[in-house]
């Protein structure tokens, strides 16, 4: 009896469309996904809350809302008073290029309390600049409107108009500022402050009260000079002694 052939494949297996299939699938998506970032709108820009301006470095720093402004937290260590004047040169270069380290460095910590008196001794328009910022901070945004009192001394005309076109780019209520710096809400106050600081023989800027002793234009973190100390070798002393108790 004759052997049968072994039956010969004559049909070619045919390739699964799988992969094909998947690598569509894949493209679709990729397609749709970069057509919804694209077509997706625009975030909005975040609303300016009182101690938020592009001017106020200390944005998340505790601070006062109205009255004597102060920077940090109520039960720091010790507390610093800042004697400052919106038309000296010397405070403007410590509050732009010497102040953003020490806040960071003494009063985020928790070390230091800054307490601030504005006053009026350089010129009548330093005492109304004062006005303006008390003005700000009653509406919580005194370090914002200080700052750019700083930063646009010499630039911007210490005047109503200067101080309300600083007090619109501050985001602050313009018709509230205006009213209160037109009703001199808080010249007594700064006139008050600027007699007291000329009774002290103050003279120049930046003047602190580190441990109930005046210093008058330290303006630096450090210094070399042992007769002329930075802010470093003042607290020094005092933060030991603070931390001791």
């Amino acid at each position: 009896m004759p052997k049968a052939k072994p039956h010969s494949k004559t049909t070619e297996t045919k390739k699964c469309p799988c992969i094909l299939l998947a690598i569509a699938v894949a493209l679709a998506a990729a397609i749709a996904a970069a057509s919804w970032f694209a077509l997706r709108p625009a975030a909005k820009p975040p609303t300016p809350t009182p101690g938020g301006h592009l001017y106020n470095p200390y944005i998340n720093v505790p601070h006062g809302r109205g009255g004597i402004p102060y920077l940090g937290k109520p039960n720091a260590k010790t507390t610093v008073v800042l004697y400052e004047d919106f038309g000296s040169p010397e405070m403007r270069d410590f509050v732009l290029n010497q102040e953003p380290a020490f806040v960071h460095g003494y009063v985020v910590p928790g070390f230091v309390r800054l307490m601030v008196y504005d006053v009026g001794i350089t010129s009548p328009k330093a005492a109304s600049a004062a006005e303006a910022a008390a003005c700000a901070a009653d509406q919580g945004y005194y370090w914002d409107y200080r700052n750019l009192l700083f930063h646009n001394q010499g630039k911007v005309n210490f005047n109503r108009d200067g101080f309300i076109a600083l007090a619109k780019i501050a985001g602050l209520d313009v018709d509230s500022f205006t009213r209160c710096y037109d009703l001199n809400t808080h010249h007594a106050d700064v006139q008050a402050r600027t007699k007291n600081s000329q009774e002290m023989a103050i003279t120049r800027f930046p003047t602190w009260d580190i441990g109930r002793k005046l210093y008058e234009g330290v303006a630096s973190l450090e210094s070399n000079d042992p007769n002329h100390p930075g802010l470093r070798q003042l607290l020094a002393p005092i933060l030991m002694e603070a931390m001791q108790k």
